[in-house]
């Protein structure tokens, strides 16, 4: 995910959604270590999964080792609870499965399936109960039945080792009066001896955790932020907020569209796994966001969870069909270590086979099922939806943004920062950032022309709106939207270059970029547009000012598009063109320079601003492509 950086509220926001997760894992450890409940090993994967997901968003907010070790951490942790509670579920659902066959429990001396969270220790009696940070074990009643079970076969078996069929291949020569179950209860005591093998793993995560004191160093973290933006009068509603929501879901959504066109077919199952992933990221993505709207985006939420679970039931049959053919062969080595044949797998493969057979029946039905729900949400829009109603929100809570909105309600001096044609060039946008910050700048105006010949068009536009800019379409923003969406215009051929280098989410941004931008602060009209067709092809004259003060309807009229700094009047009106950022001039000795304006308000003033930036390769590129937009 993509966040913003040093916006109050932004970070104010990202910490409450984390430190709302923290609890939902606190809770759980104990639950989990004295092993009675399942779904507390559910609940805790499932809150680390959420805190995972909000994790990237806060990178701009903390100190950077602090936060990845704080992802390294809860990783590790979602990891260790992963492979647990695969097992977890697959044994549950085996054993409902097999609760209506006959033979499960009696058939052939194998017993039912206990709990696996019981309590007794494996070759212990079946009232000791196990201490609590010890691991589940295997139920002792089906370890011994199916041993005496293996015993009264061997003799036999050794005398007439038959042939044993593989899921899927000729039946071969079975044994009919054998049940079914026998298999499945040599599945379920497989998966058991699996997951107790597991707990220590889980457990010694769980003691890393509360070790490393991780949680507790994130909540005083995230208590600390949150009492200073609040004391900054930071606002968790502030338009970069906002604007990451878009960006997020719109790569997110993105992600899940990439899918959608391998979903048809049922034997492309590693993408329909994919989707899943990518329909899950979709998911939190928009419960991160969901409080920033009065409906918590409830019909979305739901969408996205009917979907999630229809691919999830998919993924699990798929999980099944892959696994049991694994399965039998592994116990034919068992079998064969054993007996020195392979007659006793006749035993055990009709149980496997019949619940083999039941998978990929059940899987055509869920495939079925998965796609129809899919074929309604692309009928209904869905995803274009969301997207556009997030553009929607973040549209107008940057009209104008928050902090624009701040300037204008308030009475003292105030700074803004002006710049243009940053050309992709992120090294020297996070200069002018840098510099203009320590001015004291508390908003960003940028004139267009965001990307272009620089290295990074896609991290300048994550750094835009983390810098909550307003923002407006330039030359080499309309050509790289165009070239994306393969349209005429997008010439030259290095716009096609640059929008296959951004992720869609960076496009979409640009797509959503006005041509101009209108507000007012303290009585004062602004104006911001990327280039003066009055001026196109010549010099801006002064009758050209004088025909801008009477025609624009603005007081100051903010423009880039020539590289070339100027600030001109007539009268009360001022044209104001801060440079370029990314492919200013050189400074003295050759140095990369980097050009914006600072607007003072109150009273109105505006200086034309130089900084070095260290870029080594800016410039050749700059001499290269020449000083124009």
């Amino acid at each position: 995910m993509t966040g913003a950086q040093h916006d109050p509220g932004y970070c104010l926001f990202v910490a409450q959604r984390m430190l709302e997760l923290l609890p939902q894992l606190r809770v759980e450890v104990d639950c989990i270590r004295a092993g009675g409940d399942i779904e507390c090993v559910h609940r805790m994967r499932v809150a680390s999964r959420r805190l995972r997901a909000v994790l990237p968003l806060f990178e701009g907010c903390g100190r950077r080792r602090e936060v990845a070790r704080w992802r390294r951490e809860v990783r590790a942790i979602t990891r260790a609870l992963g492979d647990a509670r695969d097992a977890d579920v697959q044994l549950a659902f085996l054993a409902s499965w097999a609760s209506g066959l006959p033979g499960v429990g009696t058939g052939g001396g194998i017993p039912s399936a206990a709990p696996l969270l019981s309590g007794t220790r494996l070759g212990a009696s079946a009232g000791t109960d196990s201490p609590p940070d010890q691991a589940p074990a295997v139920p002792t009643g089906r370890l011994a039945g199916f041993r005496a079970w293996l015993r009264r076969r061997r003799l036999a078996l050794a005398r007439d080792p038959a042939p044993v069929p593989t899921p899927g291949s000729a039946p071969g020569r079975l044994d009919e009066n054998v049940p079914a179950p026998q298999g499945i209860e040599c599945l379920l005591l497989r998966l058991e001896q699996r997951r107790a093998a597991l707990q220590p793993a889980v457990l010694e995560a769980l003691d890393r955790l509360e070790a490393s004191g991780t949680l507790e160093e994130m909540a005083v973290g995230l208590r600390t932020l949150e009492i200073r933006a609040r004391r900054e009068g930071a606002s968790p509603r502030s338009g970069p907020v906002y604007a990451a929501a878009h960006l997020n879901g719109a790569l997110r959504c993105d992600e899940l569209r990439v899918y959608a066109p391998a979903l048809p077919d049922p034997a492309r199952a590693p993408e329909h796994h994919a989707m899943r992933i990518a329909a899950k990221r979709l998911r939190y993505t928009v419960e991160i966001f969901a409080p920033l709207f009065d409906d918590g985006l409830r019909q979305e939420l739901k969408a996205l969870k009917r979907l999630q679970d229809a691919l999830g039931e998919l993924h699990d049959c798929d999980v099944w069909i892959e696994q049991l053919p694994r399965f039998l062969e592994e116990e034919r080595e068992r079998v064969v270590a054993y007996f020195g044949n392979e007659g006793f797998l006749r035993f055990i493969e009709p149980g496997i086979r019949r619940f083999h057979a039941d998978r990929v029946e059940e899987r055509s039905r869920l495939h079925a099922a998965a796609l129809e729900i899919w074929k309604e949400l692309e009928a209904d829009r869905f995803a274009e939806r969301l997207e556009e109603r997030l553009a929607r929100a973040r549209d107008e809570a940057g009209q104008p943004t928050e902090k624009l909105r701040r300037i204008a309600e308030g009475t003292e001096t105030a700074r803004i920062a002006l710049f243009s044609d940053v050309h992709g060039n992120l090294p020297a946008l996070d200069a002018v950032a840098r510099d203009a910050a320590a001015r004291g700048a508390q908003a960003f105006i940028n004139a267009g022309d965001t990307v272009g010949w620089g290295g990074d068009p896609g991290g300048v536009v994550r750094r835009l709106v983390a810098l909550g800019s307003v923002d407006v379409l330039g030359e080499w923003d309309r050509r790289v939207v165009r070239a994306s969406r393969k349209q005429a215009g997008a010439s030259p051929k290095e716009a096609a270059r640059i929008a296959a280098s951004m992720n869609p989410a960076g496009l979409a941004h640009l797509a959503s970029l006005p041509g101009e931008r209108r507000f007012t602060l303290r009585g004062t009209r602004f104006l911001v547009v990327h280039r003066l067709s009055s001026a196109e092809g010549g010099e801006i004259t002064d009758d050209v000012v004088a025909g801008l003060a009477t025609s624009s309807g603005a007081d100051v009229l903010i423009t880039g598009h020539t590289h070339r700094p100027f600030v001109r009047s007539a009268g009360s009106f001022l044209l104001v063109n801060p440079g370029s950022v990314g492919e200013a001039g050189p400074g003295e000795g050759g140095a990369t320079m980097a050009e914006y304006a600072l607007l003072q308000v109150s009273p109105l003033d505006i200086s034309l601003l130089r900084v070095p930036y260290d870029d080594p390769g800016a410039s050749p590129r700059i001499e290269a492509t020449g000083n124009g937009g």
